[in-house]
């Protein structure tokens, strides 16, 4: 833990961003414990936190919103206009 900084409010010193390959392999553990057979990654994460909410009616720009995607999608946002 060479890279820590103390936070401002809480005067906590900590690391602030998990590194990605600790993410990808504490994902694949736990998949692992879960018996998954499916390949699980960061990435699944993200398109079902987009998928389940637009098939549930939200609004697909708050959920592109949410996801930080700032490019025009012309043809996909044609079709929830």
């Amino acid at each position: 833990m060479s890279e820590v900084s103390r936070d401002p409010r809480s005067k906590i010193i900590r690391r602030h961003h998990i590194h990605e390959q600790t993410l990808g392999r504490n994902i694949r553990q736990a998949a692992k414990k879960a018996n998954l057979n499916n390949r699980v990654t960061s990435h699944i994460f993200r398109h079902s936190y987009a998928t389940y909410p637009l098939q549930a009616g939200i609004y697909l720009r708050s959920i592109k919103s949410c996801l930080g995607i700032k490019l025009q999608l012309k043809s996909v946002d044609s079709l929830t206009a």
